[in-house]
Order: C-alpha cells, then sequence, then structure tokens
C-alpha cells in the first residue's frame, strides 16, 4: 500500500474569519459557562431546591431500579427518604416561623407565641404528613421521633379558637392553661 499522500489546500482561511470564528467561539463558551455557574449558585444557595434534586434522583433511581429488576424499596430506603422531607418541612416551617415571628407579627402576637411556648427558639414544630409542618406549644407537646410529637403528661390545656397568623405558619393553639396565657390571648 502506498503511503498516505498530504494534500496541501491551495486556499487557506481568511485572517478575518479566522479571528471572528475564535471570538465566536470564546464568546459561547464564555456564555455556557456563566449560564452552568449561575445554575450551581442557585442550586448551592437553594436548601429547598437541592433537596427537591436530591429526593427526585432518588425517586428516578428507586424507579428505574424496580422497572429493571422488578425489586421493591426497602423500607429503609422509604423511611430515608420520608426522613428527608420531614427535616426539610421542619426547616421550612422553622424559617417561616422566624420570618413572621421577627417581621410580621404584632407586638400583642409575639406576646402570646412567648407566653405559649410557641416563638421560635421554644416553639415545637411538628409533621404531620411528610411536606405539611406547623407549630405546636412546647408546654404542651414534647418530640418523639416515632411521632412527630406526643402529648406531655399530667399538663392542663386549653385551645385557643379564632387565632389567625397572616404570613405565618400553620398553628395549632392548643396551649398551656396558665395566667399568663390566658392573659395574652385576651389582648392578641
Amino acid at each position: 500500500m502506498p503511503p498516505a499522500i498530504k494534500i496541501k489546500p491551495r486556499q487557506s482561511e481568511l485572517p478575518f474569519l479566522a479571528r471572528a470564528r475564535h471570538r465566536d467561539r470564546r464568546f459561547k463558551r464564555t456564555i455556557l459557562l456563566a449560564t452552568l455557574a449561575f445554575i450551581a449558585a442557585v442550586f448551592a444557595l437553594s436548601p429547598r431546591l437541592r433537596v427537591l434534586v436530591t429526593d427526585s434522583a432518588q425517586n428516578l433511581k428507586r424507579e428505574t431500579i424496580q422497572r429493571l429488576t422488578g425489586l421493591e424499596p426497602t423500607q429503609a430506603e422509604i423511611d430515608a427518604a420520608r426522613n428527608l422531607r420531614r427535616q426539610e418541612t421542619t426547616r421550612n416551617t422553622h424559617a417561616s416561623l422566624t420570618k413572621y415571628y421577627e417581621d410580621l407579627a404584632p407586638p400583642e402576637i409575639r406576646t402570646l407565641f412567648d407566653a405559649a411556648a410557641m416563638n421560635p427558639t421554644s416553639g415545637l414544630i411538628g409533621v404531620g404528613r411528610s411536606n405539611n409542618g406547623f407549630l405546636l406549644s412546647a408546654d404542651v407537646f414534647a418530640p418523639d421521633p416515632a411521632r412527630s410529637y406526643r402529648f406531655l403528661p399530667n399538663t392542663a390545656s386549653v385551645w385557643l379558637r379564632q387565632v389567625t397568623l397572616i404570613g405565618g405558619p400553620f398553628g395549632l393553639f392548643l396551649v398551656n392553661d396558665t395566667p399568663e396565657v390566658r392573659a395574652a390571648a385576651h389582648a392578641a
């Protein structure tokens, strides 16, 4: 077989076209890198988005494994996914409570929250379904890893009705029955 002969093109690219093509490639690379950096920054700064992406990836993995092998997810995998969603719900509800308490709540509601142990530092965040969090009084309820929360024994409590937190988290106002809480509720 004869050696390959390299044929040199007779006409080369014009220098101004080569520079223009090089600038176009560099510009497109810069746009791509800026877009990727923006997406990475949004992803890094948004815990909710991170959890959503992680949860979606786990669901996709679980679905793929189930379709390919017919294996159902283990109880440990199901519990891990549920706990991840509950933790995110707790974080979101606490952030909502903190924002409401510090920025939106009138002084009377803040006084009620303090008296009823429902402020951001002492309030208990309960999670019913894994994506619905709510605020509970720490004087009436205690955290329970098996059920999210439980009643404290031998605690006299009373329901506060017609308490609406506009812009705040959902709250169940079963509070300790003390004179301080009754006075704060009456003022609110």
